[in-house]
């Protein structure tokens, strides 16, 4: 039988690998609600700043064909060997309904891992109000490597709030590292030479035009008519970008299409193995279906085009593609000079 001392050892062990987990990064799951019986998607960001905690949170749901959404600031710290996130303000919803004030929800997450996936667990509570009792439930989270992946990153950066997750800035600063080429000590004499900036050039080209038409006669305006391009116009100039392969088993795929974040104008061709089957769609919190037919398809490739890139670059969505009774969420991001492609594999049968 283990001796006290070896116990209390053991105890002090396991306490002080928790405190030195590195638990930053983006946690997605589920949030299970004891009132209605439901889950929802649930997801946090935690970042580390000169050795304290913060983050975001970020909850959604599909209620009749549209989703709905609430993105919190948190707080986070560690006590007694648990995770403590609690809500520290909304940030963006587009609730049916104004949210309840002075409402905070307190999670106590344990953490945990394995060979393949590190964990946050645990039960939480919202507090008591004149008007409202406790909310009580269970989360469920598991640690992403690509956060790209998820609702709240790519909402984040369009909210210009990505500035505030450590790994994110991590991530941008190795890509910058990479990309970078190696740069001599002695300046180039080119890269020394002043370039115009651009209300310089504006003001160069009205200079000009002023004086070319000095003493000129009246010209009349000439209308320009902006011509209409067809859906997915230059769909083979661009680079393709892999988002997801998904393995498929049915002979139908419904199709769901939504913005992932801000609602900004973002609008999207879908194309099917070359043929385009969803025109210029504006992505909303409204669904966007099509039922895309995959008899006898060993593979399909789809490929989102965007046709613009809203007001926030770059063209972020939502697919929710419901395979008889599994579903798979994929978040994309296209550009003017690159596509999201995903790609339908059928299982093989045993």
């Amino acid at each position: 039988m283990p001796s006290k001392a070896s116990l209390a050892l053991v105890f002090l062990l396991s306490t002080t690998s928790m405190k030195g987990q590195d638990i930053t990064g983006l946690w997605q799951g589920t949030l299970y609600n004891d009132t209605t019986q439901q889950y929802y998607r649930y997801e946090i960001a935690i970042s580390e700043q000169k050795g304290k905690l913060s983050g975001f949170s970020h909850t959604w749901f599909i209620l009749d064909g549209k989703q709905f959404y609430g993105v919190k600031k948190v707080k986070v710290r560690r006590m007694d060997g648990k995770i403590i996130v609690e809500d520290d303000g909304l940030v963006a919803n587009n609730y049916p309904v104004s949210p309840a004030k002075h409402i905070r929800q307190l999670n106590i997450l344990t953490y945990s891992e394995s060979d393949t996936s590190r964990m946050l667990s645990g039960p939480y509570t919202t507090n008591r109000t004149r008007e409202y009792r406790p909310l009580t439930g269970t989360i469920q989270l598991s640690r992403k490597r690509d956060f790209r992946q998820s609702s709240l990153v790519p909402h984040l950066e369009e909210l210009a709030l990505d500035e505030q997750l450590s790994f994110v800035q991590e991530e941008k600063k190795n890509s910058i590292a990479k990309a970078s080429p190696s740069t001599s000590s002695t300046p180039d004499r080119e890269s020394t030479a002043p370039v115009p900036t651009k209300a310089s050039k504006i003001e160069n080209r009205t200079s000009q035009k002023e004086k070319k038409n000095e003493g000129s006669m009246p010209t009349t305006a000439i209308q320009v008519v902006a011509k209409v391009l067809p859906p997915a116009s230059e769909v083979a100039s661009r680079e393709e970008i892999l988002q997801k392969a998904v393995e498929i088993s049915g002979d139908t795929l419904l199709l769901t299409l939504f913005d992932n974040g801000e609602v900004d104008g973002d609008t999207v061709s879908v194309l099917a193995n070359g043929v385009v089957i969803i025109p210029k769609a504006r992505l909303s919190t409204s669904a966007i279906q099509y039922t895309l037919d995959a008899t006898g398809a060993d593979s399909i490739k789809l490929v989102l085009y965007a046709e613009n890139l809203g007001a926030i670059a770059p063209n972020t969505g939502l697919l929710v593609v419901r395979d008889g009774k599994e579903m798979h969420e994929i978040r994309f991001s296209g550009n003017l000079s690159q596509n999201a492609a995903i790609v339908f594999r059928r299982k093989k049968t045993k």
